[in-house]
């Protein structure tokens, strides 16, 4: 509905007008002003809220402000379900990328969010959260589809390489290929698989790991050979500091006492005879 139009109000020279002229001229003053009257009210009340479309490009609704092509708006339609109270990017029902509910929540789809345009800031965005230094350089990334892997969290050095990982990935670790929560720093690698395995490597595939229950934990140097962990228990159970562990009594190892044996040295040359005895009573204590 186009605003409403009204006629120009009747004209006249009233300096040179007789009685009789001033009084037609009143009479058509009041005609005017009936129907400008009857026109107004007419206007007011077949008045749709359509009418505010011609004004700015918004449209009024009995709940809801929103542009012509409704992709941006607020509204005020209340029921049992979370409303939406503002969106832009798309009609109301359709998928806004901003939209606030009248719970609270928000929800920024493709959201670009940047304290300042350069230098020392933080961005937030598709990607996920990005942390800058004073000289520009991405430092820390919390990222939803980074080169690591997925939702991955990563510390950076001052040149922007990533330095520290935690990524949930599949890569090959210790002569297989494995699947689980990956920690990664200068070469070294924490991997806790899907199986319930840890392990835990230095850049040469040394180190450490556990593989589950009823499994001991082994060490190696070179990610090789693996080598198992001796308990507590049984290192004390063959040796204790100061302790004997070992006793004999008196022998003679089959020979009688008190004979003579002729000896020689490792060249077979004759050295004489030697008078055999019995060994004392003797122990070994461990040091």
């Amino acid at each position: 509905m186009s605003t409403p139009k009204f006629g120009e109000l009747p004209q006249m020279n009233v300096q040179n007008a007789s009685l009789e002229e001033l009084r037609a001229y009143v009479g058509q003053l009041q005609n005017h002003l009936i129907k400008l009257q009857r026109d107004l009210k007419y206007t007011l009340e077949t008045l749709d809220y359509e009418n505010i479309f011609d004004v700015g490009g918004w449209r009024v609704t009995p709940d809801q402000l929103a542009s012509k092509d409704g992709d941006v708006g607020m509204s005020t339609e209340d029921t049992a379900a979370d409303d939406i109270r503002f969106w832009a990017g798309d009609a109301k029902d359709g998928s806004p990328k901003f939209k606030v509910t009248k719970g609270g929540i928000a929800t920024l789809i493709e959201m670009i969010l940047s304290s300042v345009a350069s230098g020392e800031r933080v961005v937030i965005d598709s990607t996920g959260f990005h942390s800058y230094d004073s000289s520009g350089i991405e430092r820390l990334t919390i990222g939803t589809t980074p080169a690591e892997g997925a939702k991955a969290l990563i510390g950076r050095d001052t040149a922007g390489a990533a330095q520290s990982v935690y990524t949930y990935a599949t890569a090959t670790v210790d002569g297989s290929s494995r699947t689980g929560q990956f920690i990664t720093a200068h070469g070294c690698v924490v991997i806790m698989d899907s199986s319930g395995s840890v392990r835990m490597l230095d850049a040469g595939a040394g180190g450490f790991r556990a593989l589950g229950v009823g499994n001991r934990p082994q060490i190696s140097t070179n990610g090789l050979s693996w080598n198992d962990i001796a308990y507590k228990s049984e290192v004390d159970a063959k040796a204790t500091s100061g302790a004997s562990t070992g006793s004999a009594g008196g022998h003679n190892h089959g020979v009688t006492p008190g004979r003579y044996l002729m000896t020689y040295d490792s060249a077979g040359v004759e050295l004489g005879l030697e008078l055999w005895v019995a060994a004392s009573d003797h122990s070994h204590t461990q040091t």
